[in-house]
């Protein structure tokens, strides 16, 4: 009696002649059914065989649609339901089949990426590494033809349940999605950042510190390794230049044996020519900040009734619980506290309302009051504070508040300069050594009044003018700060 042939010798042979193999593969079935049920009661151990059929299960699926239709079904919701205890090589396993059936067209995409972002709260990096890179590759096939509308709305949706679920780790990795996807030119609509901006109100802060980012333009920025659109597009002109340069010749003449040669480039400069109008027309589509897509500013989405005032309600709230914090430990440093607490998420925030102001002419008559407790000389990033007014200024009247309050921080700061000249010259003059006089002469000569007269006269023309020096020289520098935090904020 010849001897059971191998899985993959048997995968090879059913692939040519599935009808011939129909009973083998249904006992290997039937045998992979029996361990897979062994796995869901004791998913810690898995027996030795368990991958070698789920690999060769999972390639011929196709080729049996009716026999392996509860297939998918099965491996989905033993890697949902079990991937806490399941062994990392069976998750990584149970996930590249799935893949695979996906593939071969036996699993709906809308399903499968779903479970996907449901999987994102396990606690295998590695697996969350992997969903992360199939959803967004997944996705963008999807929408590589034609936009996919029915599928991106129910992902989107299904996103927002998932902001709002106990999960951080979920939550910031759909989210993360989202971002790359937008950044990618794929999910380029209104709802997608109004979608990522309803995070500002979500419980988890990293995610509402991911969404101030997103909003602030961070995502546009070219990454590490990476060329920006610009580039790419630049390259892509340069290439159909050089196309015509091969097609036109040097004396700008066709070349002398005009064949299949020429007709490959002629075909070739005609698809990098469709290729340049194409992305040309997404730039320009996807010329629009984030910020500017936002249904409504005063009330952002997913939230009703928030927006940026109470986002700037939120911002007092954190503002005087640091400053209750400070008074009762004052020991405590920056990041040691919460995030939502610390100076630098505060910056963002601000950063976010005046940009919110300055677009969308929004009147936040609290927002001034908020800020003027920021602006002191002493105060860390007074530049930055001083550019988010700038920008916020544009959109208000010139004679608003904020003026005052940035010309009220330039005048204590060229004050406190000249305190500060002041002290510092005192103490100068405090250890300055006494000379030593000559004789008798000297010492008549300096009780005289006259020459005690000129002395103070001098002394106090020093001083003055020590401390106009001081003064020119801190509103130098103030200005010089102002407009560089200006430039850099517009």
């Amino acid at each position: 009696m010849a001897a059971a042939p191998s899985l993959a010798t048997l995968q090879n042979l059913v692939r040519r002649d599935p009808d011939g193999y129909t009973e083998e593969v249904g006992r290997r079935l039937r045998h992979f059914q029996s361990l897979l049920a062994l796995v869901e009661q004791q998913p810690g151990s898995s027996p030795a065989d368990f991958l070698p059929l789920l690999s060769f299960v999972s390639h011929i699926a196709a080729c049996f649609p009716s026999l392996m239709a509860d297939l998918p079904e099965g491996l989905g919701r033993l890697l949902e339901e079990r991937h806490d205890v399941l062994e990392p090589a069976v998750r990584r396993a149970l996930l590249q089949a799935l893949v695979l059936l996906r593939n071969r067209g036996m699993v709906p995409p809308l399903a499968l990426l779903q479970r996907c972002f449901r999987l994102f709260r396990c606690r295998d990096k590695t697996l969350r590494a992997r969903l992360y890179a199939y959803v967004v590759t997944d996705i963008k096939t999807a929408n590589r033809k034609a936009r996919d509308q029915p599928l991106n709305r129910a992902l989107q949706n299904h996103v927002i349940h998932i902001l709002q679920e106990p999960s951080s780790v979920g939550a910031k990795y759909a989210l993360r999605a989202m971002i790359e996807l937008y950044r990618r030119q794929v999910w380029r609509d209104a709802k997608t950042v109004n979608v990522i901006a309803s995070a500002l109100f979500c419980p988890h802060p990293k995610l509402r510190i991911a969404a101030l980012h997103f909003l602030l333009g961070a995502h546009d920025a070219p990454r590490d390794g990476e060329d920006s659109e610009e580039e790419e597009l630049q390259e892509a002109r340069g290439a159909v230049s050089k196309l015509r340069e091969q097609l036109g010749g040097k004396d700008g003449s066709h070349e002398s044996r005009p064949g299949r040669c020429v007709n490959k480039k002629k075909r070739k400069l005609q698809r990098a020519m469709r290729s340049t109008k194409s992305r040309g027309k997404a730039e320009a589509a996807a010329s629009f900040a984030a910020l500017h897509l936002l249904h409504g500013p005063s009330v952002l989405p997913g939230c009703s009734r928030q927006g940026a005032e109470e986002v700037g309600e939120q911002q007092r709230d954190v503002a005087l619980a640091r400053e209750e914090v400070d008074h009762q430990q004052p020991h405590l440093e920056s990041s040691t506290l919460p995030e939502c607490e610390r100076l630098e998420v505060r910056l963002l925030m601000i950063n976010l309302l005046s940009r919110l102001v300055g677009a969308h002419r929004l009147q936040l008559p609290n927002f001034f009051p908020y800020l003027q407790r920021y602006l002191q000389p002493h105060q860390r990033d007074i530049t930055l504070l001083l550019a988010y007014l700038a920008i916020e200024g544009e959109a208000v009247d010139p004679l608003d508040i904020a003026g005052v309050r940035a010309r009220k921080a330039a005048t204590r700061e060229e004050k406190l300069a000249s305190t500060v000249a002041g002290r510092e010259e005192r103490a100068a003059f405090g250890r300055r050594k006494k000379k030593k006089t000559g004789g008798s002469s000297n010492q008549e000569k300096k009780k005289t009044k006259n020459f005690i007269m000129a002395t103070k006269t001098r002394q106090v023309q020093n001083k003055v003018k020590r401390r106009e020096e001081l003064q020119r020289r801190a509103r130098r520098s103030s200005k010089k700060q102002f407009r560089g935090s200006v430039r850099k904020g517009r």
